[in-house]
């Protein structure tokens, strides 16, 4: 997984001629590519490293052509929601420098995980996983998945229509790509996989946003990670929204956002009711512990399979 996060980012990282012409692109990519064969992994790296390092770090203020024309792009690319966001960050102050105060806000904003005490820890064994279901998980349902997505690159920087093109415009090159991409998917829904191995491919890009004033943290997540799970959710979708009942809004409820909005109204209004409180855990979602999470989520899908219950009410977040 790591070998396949970093290729790209190694092998199409652009020269330093800023006057390169298509040849001499090809025979930069094709001295590259050798290097790859031949395990020149760590060469590769020096050369990027030594890119990036005279790169231009400075942001200058783009003109109102440069704001149309990539605004433009977004919008006839399908992509409103990142056109707009496109305006609002630029009025709003958009990426913050990374000064050792932002750092060390992402940091407090991101601790690292801890194994938790053990009585958190429900007790039972895995289930049994049964392959069959997951053969809907094909070349087709991948490049399905991949029209679905939308947004920006992760660490390894494809976005989303650079895979995407990848996946539909190079004959039996996408689809054997698209095919390796099901086959990883459907392994990794059953069987164990060491955690230390999907490092790569659950890896997260971190910005930090301006929210002016404060920083918000942004994880822009790996594009092959987006694809692959939009088409695992395909297949258990229903299992998903059965699951999950009627205690969390966003999980393929039709709606769930307006649902709650009227309910909440409907509950304020009535004579029995006084007062709403609303409350708001400070950094909750980034200090749960995701270990005993997974590790319970198991665990209570045993207890609801042995006991036949129709659904699951438990939600972790």
């Amino acid at each position: 997984m790591e070998m396949a996060m970093v290729m790209e980012p190694l092998l199409l990282q652009r020269s330093l001629n800023k006057k390169a012409n298509a040849k001499d692109n090809r025979e930069t990519l094709t001295r590259r590519m050798l290097m790859w064969e031949n395990r020149q992994v760590g060469e590769l790296l020096e050369e990027a490293r030594a890119i990036q390092q005279r790169l231009p770090t400075e942001r200058r203020e783009m003109n109102a052509d440069e704001v149309t024309r990539i605004f433009t792009k977004l919008m006839f690319e399908g992509s409103v929601s990142s056109a707009l966001n496109f305006l609002n960050r630029k009025d709003h102050g958009g990426i913050q420098a990374l000064t050792p105060e932002v750092r060390a806000k992402l940091e407090a904003l991101h601790p690292e995980p801890d194994e938790g005490p053990a009585d958190v820890y429900l007790q039972g064994d895995p289930p049994e996983v049964q392959p069959i279901i997951y053969e809907e998980i094909t070349a087709g349902s991948i490049k399905q998945a991949a029209n679905r997505t939308r947004g920006g690159a992760g660490p390894s920087g494809g976005d989303a229509e650079h895979w995407k093109r990848m996946l539909y415009s190079f004959g039996d090159k996408s689809e054997e790509l698209a095919g390796a991409m099901a086959s990883a998917a459907r392994r990794m829904c059953t069987d164990y996989m060491d955690p230390d191995s999907l490092m790569a491919f659950l890896a997260n890009r971190l910005i930090p946003l301006d929210k002016n004033p404060g920083t918000r943290p942004i994880g822009i997540g790996e594009v092959p990670r987006r694809i692959i799970g939009k088409a695992v959710v395909a297949v258990l979708k229903k299992d998903i929204k059965r699951a999950a009942g009627v205690t969390q809004l966003c999980a393929g409820q039709e709606g769930g956002a307006e649902a709650a909005l009227h309910a909440m109204l409907e509950i304020f209004e009535l004579d029995d009711t006084d007062a709403v409180l609303l409350v708001d855990a400070q950094n909750a979602f980034n200090t749960l512990n995701r270990r005993a999470a997974l590790h319970n989520i198991r665990t209570i899908l045993i207890f609801s399979h042995k006991d036949h219950l129709p659904t699951f009410r438990y939600h972790l977040d």
